[in-house]
C-alpha cells in the first residue's frame, strides 16, 4: 500500500511527522509518491535535519534570505516538483522553519503544495 493512500494525503495538506525514528525515510517516501502522482511538494523541518539528508532532495532553498520571494519559490517548485525549504545551515545541520513561517509561505502559492 502506498503511504499517501494510507495517510489519505490530499494536495495542499500539511503533514507532520513526529516520533523516535523513521521520520526522514517516511517523509522522503511520501514525497516521492506525491511527486509521482503529479503533486508539488515542499519538505521542511521545524527543528533540524542533517545536511546529508537534505542533499537527497534535488532542489533546496534557504528562505531566510531577503532575496527569496514567494513568486521565486512558486517558480522553483513548478520546475523541481519537490523542494526543501530551510532557514539556514549550522554545524552540519539545516535549521528548519517555524510553523508560522510555513503557514505564511503556504499562502503565497498559486497552487497549494503538499507540505511535509
Amino acid at each position: 500500500m502506498k503511504l499517501l493512500n494510507a495517510l489519505l494525503v490530499q494536495s495542499g495538506d500539511c503533514v507532520a511527522f513526529v516520533g523516535g525514528g523513521g521520520k526522514t525515510a517516511a517523509i522522503f517516501r511520501l514525497a516521492s509518491e506525491l511527486q509521482s502522482s503529479g503533486q508539488r511538494v515542499i519538505i521542511t523541518t521545524t527543528t533540524r535535519m542533517a545536511l546529508d539528508e537534505m542533499r537527497r532532495i534535488p532542489a533546496a532553498l534557504a528562505v531566510g534570505s531577503p532575496a527569496v520571494f514567494p513568486a521565486d519559490l512558486d517558480a522553483e517548485l513548478d520546475r523541481a516538483r519537490v523542494l526543501f525549504l530551510y532557514s539556514h545551515a549550522q554545524a552540519q545541520k539545516v535549521v528548519g522553519l517555524s510553523p508560522a513561517e510555513i503557514h505564511s509561505l503556504a499562502q503565497h502559492f498559486k497552487v497549494p503544495p503538499t507540505i511535509l
